[in-house]
């Protein structure tokens, strides 16, 4: 049984499907296919570290968090959050969601009616994706956020201003704003010794790019070239001043 949520908003470059499946099939495979246009021979992939052009040849294959499939000036992107395995051909791209597999089958044991087995995947199990689609450029550029709002989603708490030094002012600038959108925020805090901000970015779609941070107070705005999946760790005094550092010591 599965029960399926598609969800658009009109500003938002991505259709989320949510879907809940009731699972007790076994020696059983479940695959989630999309057709596309985009009929090319390979499928661009993010895999660890690094991104990767896979065949489209109709066989199993393992990527990380987004794959894309281009062809005719269009793409087609999926970003999924624990759907590592899909296959893809003649355009029909196709993720690999559940599978009812014997434990522990690869000792070559009998599968029969006695004695009882144990299989993966029984049960209930939720699964989130987003698809996008649009230019090779724009598709490849949004997916590595994409990606990380499913796997870290903003947390929004309920804050009480007291005073006027915590009232909320009209048109005052975020505290941080960071383009373009395949240039990734992995960590924001305090050094080591309390004196400054250390922030770090990566490049994630494997597009050379220069990055624009600007930083309100102490209003601040650089620009920094990052090569392709290039990881870049700042340290920002209070004064604006500001220098790479190591990724360890930080200074």
């Amino acid at each position: 049984r599965i029960t399926a949520r598609t969800i658009g908003y009109a500003r938002w470059p991505a259709i989320e499907l949510r879907l809940r499946i009731l699972w007790n099939e076994e020696r059983m495979r479940l695959k989630l296919a999309l057709p596309t246009v985009c009929a090319r021979d390979r499928v661009l992939c993010e895999i660890l570290g690094g991104t990767a052009e896979l065949p489209a040849d109709g066989d199993e294959h393992v990527h990380a968090r987004w794959c894309m499939l281009e062809g005719g000036g269009a793409a087609v992107g999926v970003a999924s959050c624990g759907l590592h395995g899909f296959d893809c051909l003649n355009g029909e791209l196709r993720l690999s969601v559940l599978r009812g597999a014997a434990y522990c089958h690869e000792q070559h044991f009998e599968l029969g009616e006695y004695p009882a087995r144990a299989f993966m995947d029984q049960g209930t199990h939720d699964v989130r994706l987003l698809v996008t689609a649009g230019t090779p450029e724009e598709v490849r550029a949004c997916l590595p956020g994409l990606a990380d709002h499913l796997h870290a989603p903003p947390v929004a708490y309920a804050h009480l201003p007291i005073g006027e030094r915590g009232a909320a002012q009209d048109g005052a600038p975020p505290f941080l704003t960071l383009a373009p959108a395949h240039v990734r925020l992995l960590a924001c805090k305090r050094a080591a010794d309390g004196e400054a901000l250390i922030v770090r970015l990566q490049e994630g779609a494997g597009l050379p790019c220069t990055a624009a941070l600007a930083l309100h107070p102490p209003g601040l705005a650089l620009t920094l070239p990052l090569t392709p999946l290039q990881i870049a760790t700042l340290r920002i005094e209070r004064s604006g001043a500001w220098r790479p550092v190591a990724m360890i010591e930080e200074e």
